[in-house]
């Protein structure tokens, strides 16, 4: 007996205490506001993504771990990145979105060009977490990738990075015949 409580009293108290710790710890947020976006970028979205939002906050130990984006960063915010995605020399934003619908949030990437066309990198993920899964980066022009399958890409425009931390990292390289990114897996 301890203090009053019997061993298995203290074995559950104590495990009730460390569950606490580990679901506080597990939401340790750092909260952030919704960078300001370009006129075209609020209009488009307003058009093509009505309902969806830009987190506002990103797990603390991932984000210091994994660090900030370090290129296209707009104010290092993990949710929105800009470069050349197309290739056209004008500059295209990448946004990180999350919108509740039933009791789950879908999760999903939008790049806006610069033309105001939006292409969404995927299809909505749905999950119980409300929590991003992912930040956003950018990996510059003329660098050479080695996605899973082992055959080197130099990229001829910017690429688009979905990163998650100690998980995995997919780079979307734009293709100029189709039109569409194209999904490489860079990292496990």
């Amino acid at each position: 007996m301890v203090g009053g409580i019997h061993g298995a009293a203290l074995a559950a108290a104590l495990l009730a205490g460390l569950a606490s710790i580990t679901a506080h710890a597990a939401r340790d947020l750092v909260e952030m506001a919704v960078p300001a976006l370009p006129a075209t970028v609020r209009e488009a979205l307003q058009r093509d993504a009505a309902g969806w939002t830009i987190p506002t906050a990103i797990d603390r130990e991932g984000w210091a771990f994994c660090g900030p984006p370090r290129r296209g960063a707009s104010d290092r915010h993990p949710y929105l990145v800009t470069a050349d995605f197309d290739g056209d020399g004008r500059l295209d934003h990448a946004v990180y979105l999350v919108r509740a619908a039933g009791g789950q949030t879908l999760h999903r990437t939008d790049v806006v060009l610069a033309s105001g066309r939006v292409v969404s990198i995927e299809a909505p993920l749905r999950v119980s977490s409300a929590e991003p899964m992912y930040f956003l980066d950018v990996t510059p022009k003329g660098t050479t990738i080695v996605p899973g399958g082992g055959r080197r890409v130099t990229l001829l425009t910017d690429a688009l990075g979905l990163v998650r931390c100690e998980a995995a990292r997919q780079s979307h390289v734009w293709e100029p015949r189709t039109k569409r990114f194209r999904v490489h897996q860079t990292a496990d």
